[in-house]
């Protein structure tokens, strides 16, 4: 900074400073359209703020707006952009400023609704996201490198495997295979997805017409088996993982939905991995 010319801070007639604050806590019950009504009355009662708690899309029912899954977007059931908008000019006409509580680590995770947290479950460190959430890359113990250790589990991992709780689930949409335990979602490495499909041989082609999607899915399949690793160092590596998992996936969902024989084998493959309910042996040798 140059001393002769010293940085200046805003002065009062520049600077918007609270003298009242009243808190407001956005959720169904409490939306844009209730606040922006009530905006004259707080305004009588002398207050310059409105300290508003966080109106990014939350989890569906949030009572707090706490846990957003999408910093992108406002949260619906608080309202759209415009009963947003018709809220900041009626403050200005009022002559009253907001405080938002926005915080980077406020975010829900877990569940299966934050798109920027099932991205980093899938790719990892190769995750654009990666290091927007507090994750030890590079833990004391080194058998947990590149691992997530979280607390999701209802019982021992042993007990839930075998009361099927834990189910392979395939998504013929995005072309995706995933865990699901309840409520939560945990998307496999496309990088394993011919794992998956080994678990039963392929039906013979009935024709040569077949023979050629049995051809064309099993170049795809090579192509995800060299996907490369998630903890891969170099950036543009990284990059490209997630740019040709993207493409894989959506041609895989296509192949599925254009060829029967294709879908009836990866749901063959998914019901043999999950194994049979209360049978430890078909549940412990099934899991990917």
């Amino acid at each position: 900074m140059d001393e002769s010319h010293p940085q200046e801070l805003p002065g009062p007639e520049t600077a918007s400073i609270p003298c009242g604050t009243y808190r407001i806590q956005f959720h169904k019950g409490c939306t844009f359209e209730q606040v922006t009504q009530a905006v004259p009355y707080l305004r009588a009662l002398g207050i310059s703020h409105l300290y508003s708690s966080p109106y990014l899309r939350a989890r569906p029912g949030s009572t707090h707006g706490y846990d957003i899954v999408d910093h992108s977007q406002l949260n619906p059931e608080v309202g759209d952009e415009e009963a947003h908008a018709r809220l900041c000019r009626t403050l200005r006409r009022n002559g009253m400023g907001q405080i938002l509580d926005i915080v980077p680590n406020h975010m829900g995770v877990l569940e299966a609704d934050n798109a920027w947290w099932l991205d980093v479950l899938e790719h990892g460190r190769a995750s654009a996201h990666a290091e927007t959430f507090d994750i030890e890359w590079k833990p004391a113990q080194p058998e947990m490198t590149g691992r997530l250790l979280l607390p999701v589990l209802g019982d021992h991992y042993g007990k839930v495997l075998e009361a099927g709780e834990i189910q392979l689930h395939f998504d013929g949409e995005s072309g995706e295979f995933g865990l699901r335990y309840w409520d939560h979602r945990f998307p496999i490495d496309p990088a394993s997805y011919p794992s998956i499909l080994s678990a039963l041989p392929a039906p013979p082609a009935r024709d040569d017409s077949e023979g050629d999607s049995h051809a064309v899915v099993s170049a795809l399949l090579d192509a995800f088996a060299r996907l490369p690793d998630r903890d891969e160092p170099d950036v543009d590596t990284r990059r490209a993982r997630v740019r040709d998992s993207g493409v894989y996936k959506r041609q895989l969902a296509r192949l599925a939905a254009r060829h029967e024989w294709l879908s009836r084998w990866i749901a063959a493959c998914v019901q043999r991995l999950n194994g049979r309910r209360a049978s430890p042996a078909a549940s412990t040798t099934s899991t990917p």
